[in-house]
């Protein structure tokens, strides 16, 4: 399970959105096989939707979020789980008392590495979404590249890792206290 994480990393992120292009285009894929089964009368559009923002970005991100929890519950120690289990708690039960909060370090971690590069992103909104929707990193990078303003794009900068900054301190705050809590 964990190779097949990793595989997409042995190709670059252009590459792998391009398929995706593909992939959810009218004439695509996804759209032919819903057509030829009967499922659907006319193809969905998908491409250049907010849809599409969203596949990209779970597809290009998701595996940043895996392997730190996956190296968190890697290190568990299952005799907690099977005390759990001992003293009557159930599935669930364990998980969100033993399993949760043993693993949320990286839980934490998968947030973070997930949270800082995804906000500034404008790859995958220029491909999937055609320039049709907006974000952050697209605002900033045509203030340098296309309005070569580049006191815009300097003050968008600064503000955007300032308002990152202030969002991971904010975090960081909410989920020590927690754990403080959980902990006494």
């Amino acid at each position: 399970m964990l190779i097949l994480v990793m595989i997409p990393f042995w190709s670059n992120l252009l590459i792998r959105l391009y398929a995706w292009v593909i992939l959810l285009n009218n004439e695509g894929v996804i759209n032919q096989f819903l057509l030829s089964i009967g499922l659907i009368s006319e193809p969905i559009t998908m491409l250049y939707t907010p849809f599409s923002i969203v596949v990209g970005m779970v597809y290009g991100f998701l595996p940043f979020m895996i392997l730190p929890i996956y190296a968190s519950i890697e290190q568990l120690d299952r005799r907690y789980l099977e005390a759990a289990e001992d003293l009557g708690a159930g599935p669930v039960s364990t998980f969100l008392r033993v399993t949760l909060p043993i693993t949320m370090p990286g839980v934490i971690a998968g947030v973070f590495m997930t949270f800082i590069p995804a906000v500034s992103v404008f790859v995958i909104t220029d491909l999937l979404t055609g320039n049709r929707l907006v974000m952050i990193g697209n605002v900033i990078r045509d203030a340098f590249v296309v309005e070569m303003n580049w006191q815009l794009g300097s003050a968008l900068s600064i503000l955007l890792m300032a308002l990152v900054l202030l969002s991971v301190l904010i975090f960081t705050r909410f989920t020590s206290s927690r754990s403080k809590k959980a902990t006494r």
